[in-house]
């Protein structure tokens, strides 16, 4: 588990700590973060406008990673054919 949470809590998910960073410019663009203490529960985040912190989040298993990964499926077809989705915006004030 990384040593760098994103969000201090959200709600019905938890605390996210990055755990593989896969496109990365002046910052990571898209991202997997585990939840604390269950490195089990994978979400898949995507950087949509940093300067507002907004990041879109989808909980995703090892397959659909993996699938992405070997490119079997698109960036976004993974977020397409996810349950639910989550946008979220961070306050850096807090």
């Amino acid at each position: 588990m990384g040593e760098e949470y994103y969000w201090d809590e959200i709600q019905g998910i938890g605390k996210l700590y990055t755990d593989i960073e896969l496109v990365v410019g002046f910052e990571p663009v898209l991202f997997v973060c585990t939840v604390e203490n269950d490195t089990n529960n994978k979400y898949l985040v995507m950087t949509y406008d940093s300067c507002n912190g907004i990041y879109v989040i989808r909980k995703i298993d090892n397959k659909e990673l993996l699938d992405m990964l070997e490119n079997k499926v698109t960036m976004e077809e993974t977020f397409r054919n996810g349950t639910s989705i989550i946008k979220t915006y961070i306050d850096d004030s807090d």
